[in-house]
């Protein structure tokens, strides 16, 4: 009896003692929903954005589109207290009065500070609009206590539109930019010496014409170079007025596609006033292949978007697309192909910069932080240009 009197004693102190820690458990839980504060979802509704277009007479108006204010996400920081969107708004969006969802973990409260007293505090009510056009402070208050957190809501807006392309005349070249030209022009003076035409380069090597009219190319400074394999149509390689550009093939980082433009004279093809067009693509680890330069002929129904015979070239690849910049007759102009060079148009986005001498050519490049640095010799002068969204994750 006294043994089962104490296996009994044993058995209800572990009852007693699980029961201690359970209830424990459930009153640290408590404590914590209780006493923790935090904004959990922050949704924008329907938002109005203004919008500007010009009519073929070219007058200015404007319109209003609706926006789904969900579709853009927000960062809570929980540690630095602050609610964000990453990636702005578009241009124009107005945000002086827009209806938000707040999400908040075990209830907490939400209430605005006003934009003038700090002490001035508003319940949050989605039905309620909220002017975010500047900073706001959001205090979030425990459920069933006095205890608050205070979160700061930023809704960015872009101040730019995004396809605008703007020219600033510069005094002088960045490092980035001068280090570019000179590499052209020590290729140029190079291929000279070897009695050939520089043409331009990728990751395969330099590119030129011999004096003989064969596309060649070097890989150790014109020392040594080879013939350079094509499709065979031969006669419509270009005779003057090269230019040539090289960028990554779509996502494959080991193969370059290169864009080649040239004219041939006017007394061979007299009735076309088309430049001569050439691509190949260049695996540069050399594992795979390499293809011939291949002409890209213009289709027959191709009749108006073809790339016309330009004086003194530049071959920029930006933007995902390619743009060519020479004289076309007397006047300096842009074409832009997003194709590869099968289709070209003359660029609305990418002008000219105000003050540029239209009867005279100009050298180019990118650096690395997507601007293109224009200079024009003849002149003297240097521009520098960017597409406004091409700067917004710099």
């Amino acid at each position: 009896m006294n043994r089962y009197s104490g296996l009994l004693a044993i058995a209800l102190m572990v009852v007693l003692c699980c029961t201690s820690c359970l209830g424990n458990k459930d009153d640290e839980t408590s404590v914590v929903q209780r006493n923790d504060a935090a904004i959990t979802t922050f949704v924008l509704g329907t938002l109005t954005r203004t919008m500007h277009t010009t009519s073929s007479t070219g007058a200015d108006s404007t319109y209003t589109v609706t926006l789904a204010g969900s579709k853009y996400r927000f960062s809570i920081d929980h540690v630095g207290r602050r609610i964000f969107n990453a990636d702005s708004l578009p241009t124009g969006t107005d945000v002086k009065k827009v209806l938000v969802t707040i999400g908040t973990y075990n209830n907490s409260g939400v209430y605005i500070e006003s934009l003038t007293d700090a002490n001035t505090l508003t319940a949050y009510s989605s039905a309620d609009s909220l002017d975010l056009s500047q900073p706001r402070k959001l205090r979030v208050v425990a459920f069933g206590t006095a205890q608050y957190v205070t979160y700061t809501l930023n809704v960015n807006v872009h101040q730019q539109e995004g396809n605008q392309f703007s020219w600033s005349e510069q005094t002088a070249l960045s490092a980035e930019a001068q280090t570019a030209f000179n590499a052209q022009e020590q290729q140029k003076q190079s291929a000279e010496q070897a009695a050939m035409n520089y043409v331009g380069s990728s990751r395969e090597g330099a590119y030129a014409f011999a004096a003989d009219g064969h596309l060649v190319m070097t890989t150790d400074q014109w020392q040594t170079w080879t013939d350079e394999e094509l499709d065979g149509y031969t006669s419509f390689l270009p005779t003057e007025d090269w230019a040539c550009v090289s960028y990554d093939y779509a996502d494959y980082g080991d193969m370059d596609y290169v864009l080649m433009i040239g004219n041939r004279s006017a007394d061979v093809f007299p009735q076309d006033d088309a430049a001569m067009v050439w691509h190949k693509l260049v695996d540069v680890t050399g594992v795979e292949w390499t293809q011939k330069w291949v002409y890209m002929e213009r289709p027959d129904n191709n009749l108006t978007k073809f790339l016309p015979r330009l004086k003194k070239p530049v071959l920029l690849h930006y933007d995902d697309r390619v743009l060519a910049i020479g004289l076309n007759g007397a006047e300096l102009s842009v074409y832009e192909t997003l194709d590869g060079g099968v289709t070209w148009q003359k660029s609305s986005i990418y002008t000219l910069p105000a003050t540029i001498d239209k009867t005279q050519p100009v050298k180019a490049v990118v650096d690395d932080e997507d601007y293109i640095w224009m200079v024009q010799e003849t002149t003297g002068k240097m521009w520098r240009g960017r597409l406004n969204r091409m700067g917004w994750g710099n």
